[in-house]
C-alpha cells in the first residue's frame, strides 16, 4: 500500500519515540503531547472566535443592535485590531444614527484595514447624514476613482453637490446613471433642479417628463410639488398638496413637517403645531423645531422643490 507523506511522518516520529532512551521516550512524548494540547486550544479558540463573529453578522443582519453590538465587543476582546468588528460597530451606530460613534468606529476601521470599499462608503454615507457635505464629497470621490462604475457613489455624490450648491456637479454625476435610476423619484427632482439651475433644459425637460411619468398620484410626487410651492409662496396650492401626500401616506418623511409651515403660513397655529409633532413621531430624532429644520435645506433660488413643475411638461 502507498503510504502517504502525513503518515510516513508519524511513523518516522514513532519509530524515533521508540528507539530513544525510557527517560528520554518519557519527555519527547510529554513534548508531543503538549504540541498536540497547544494545536488543540488555539482551534478551539479559533471556533470561538468564527462563533461569536457569525453570531453578531446574524444579529446585525435581523436588527437586532444590541446583540450585535455584544458579539463584535467580544470579538474586540479577543482580537483588538479586528477591522471587521470596528466596521460592524460602526454599522450599528449609523442605525441608530450616532453619527460621532459610527465614524469613530469606521475611520478606525479604515486605519486598520486601509481602501475597503463598504468602509469608505459608510464613512461618506456618515458625513452626508450628518450634513457634512464637503467631507461626504471627499469619501465618495475617493470610491469613484477606484470604480468609476459605482451607481451608488455617483448619486451620493451628486447630492453632495446638490447640497453645496455645485448644480453643474450633480448633473455631470446624475446623468451617466440614468438607466440605473430614472425610476428613483428623488433623482428624478435633483436632477430637473439642477439642470434647470445650470441651464441644461433638455435634461431638466427630460427628467421632468419622467418624474411625471413614474411618480403620477404617488405621495412623494404630491409632496415635491407641494414642497415647490412653498418655496414659490403659492400656499393654498402647496397645502392641498402636501394633504393629498400626507393622506396617501401619512408616514411620509416630512411631509408633516411642511404641512406645519403651510398650516403656520395660513396662520392656523394648532394645526401647525400638530403636523409638527407628528414629524418627530416619524423621527423622534430630529430634535429641532421647524425655524432651524428649514435653515437645514439649501437656500436661495435652487432651494430643492424650486425647479419642480406643477405639471408634466409637453
Amino acid at each position: 500500500m502507498k503510504r502517504t507523506k502525513a503518515s510516513s511522518v508519524c511513523f518516522l516520529v514513532v519509530a524515533t519515540i521508540l528507539i530513544m532512551p525510557c527517560e528520554a521516550r518519557v519527555q519527547a512524548a510529554t513534548a508531543i503531547n503538549r504540541g498536540l494540547s497547544q494545536t488543540s486550544d488555539a482551534a478551539r479558540a479559533e471556533s470561538a472566535f468564527r462563533q461569536v463573529y457569525e453570531e453578531g453578522q446574524q444579529a446585525l443582519r435581523e436588527n437586532r443592535l444590541a446583540d450585535a453590538e455584544k458579539a463584535f465587543r467580544q470579538i474586540l476582546a479577543m482580537d483588538p485590531k479586528n477591522a471587521g468588528a470596528y466596521a460592524n460597530l460602526g454599522v450599528i451606530a449609523m442605525r441608530r444614527k450616532q453619527w460621532a460613534a459610527a465614524l469613530r468606529n469606521l475611520e478606525q476601521s479604515e486605519r486598520l484595514a486601509p481602501g475597503v470599499p463598504g468602509v469608505r462608503l459608510n464613512i461618506g454615507l456618515t458625513y452626508y447624514a450628518e450634513g457634512r457635505y464637503k467631507a461626504g464629497a471627499e469619501a465618495f470621490e475617493s470610491l469613484i476613482r477606484d470604480d468609476p462604475a459605482s451607481v451608488q457613489a455617483h448619486y451620493l455624490l451628486g447630492m453632495c453637490y446638490f447640497f453645496r450648491g455645485l448644480y453643474a456637479g450633480t448633473v455631470a454625476q446624475f446623468e451617466p446613471i440614468w438607466d440605473a435610476q430614472s425610476r428613483n423619484l428623488g433623482y428624478l427632482h435633483v436632477l430637473a433642479v439642477a439642470a434647470d439651475e445650470t441651464g441644461r433644459h433638455e435634461t431638466e425637460e427630460r427628467a421632468a417628463r419622467q418624474l411625471f411619468d413614474v411618480g403620477a398620484n404617488t405621495p412623494v410626487l404630491h409632496l415635491l410639488i407641494g414642497k415647490a410651492d412653498l418655496h414659490r409662496l403659492k400656499d393654498d396650492e402647496a397645502l392641498d398638496e402636501l394633504g393629498q401626500a400626507a393622506r396617501l401616506n401619512p408616514n411620509l418623511p416630512f411631509v408633516h413637517f411642511y404641512l406645519g409651515i403651510a398650516y403656520r403660513r395660513h396662520n392656523q397655529f394648532t394645526e401647525a403645531k400638530a403636523q409638527f409633532l407628528e414629524d418627530l413621531k416619524i423621527d423622534p430624532r430630529a430634535r429641532v423645531g421647524p425655524a432651524e429644520r428649514q435653515r437645514s435645506l439649501p437656500q436661495g433660488k435652487g432651494t430643492p422643490g424650486t425647479g419642480t413643475p406643477r405639471r408634466r411638461p409637453e
